[in-house]
């Protein structure tokens, strides 16, 4: 497969990004999410600890923080490098469909859509409609299944995401 430039604007200069027209499968996507998510979960354990000793007990509240600036990270990373810190280690790119850099606020909306369904059975439980912990796993595989048959049945290996918001995941060169 050959491999494309694509243009980022950086102050003024445009920095040459080669990225090569492979869509990646989901193993190396879910690494880096993973990657990621250690990354700021650890920062934000750290924020939770410091919270803890200063007597301050309130893990729902940063939990609902968490959920709001997670998505905000990952947006802002995609739309200034065109990858995340998971993505950059496993050599990963967002781009749009039309192989151009994504705005942070179309970033932003794929990582929204990509919480939601996860976050179901959470926001269930900060509402008080406690369900049953099986019942909230099983929901959240089921969703991971859909992700999963979306991503193995589209030519791009686009999942409902990147559907959603016109974007594909490609392999970064260099």
């Amino acid at each position: 497969m050959g491999a494309d430039m694509m243009f980022k604007v950086i102050a003024g200069e445009r920095e040459k990004i080669m990225i090569a027209k492979e869509y990646q499968t989901i193993r190396p996507r879910i690494v880096a999410r993973v990657i990621d998510g250690s990354i700021f979960g650890a920062a934000f354990l750290a924020v939770s600890l410091l919270f803890m000793v200063m007597g301050l007990l309130i893990n729902d509240f940063l939990e609902i923080i968490f959920y709001i600036l997670f998505p905000i990270y990952n947006a802002w990373f995609l739309y200034y490098y065109g990858q995340t810190l998971g993505k950059y280690v496993m050599k990963l790119k967002v781009i749009a469909e039309d192989e151009k850099q994504i705005s942070f606020w179309r970033a932003l909306e794929r990582e929204i859509i990509i919480l939601v369904p996860f976050t179901f059975s959470k926001i269930l439980n900060w509402l008080n409609l406690a369900i049953n912990h099986k019942v909230s796993l099983l929901l959240e595989t089921s969703i991971l299944i859909v992700f999963f048959a979306v991503l193995a049945k589209d030519e791009k290996r686009r999942s409902y995401h990147d559907l959603a918001v016109k974007t594909v995941v490609v392999k970064a060169l260099g």
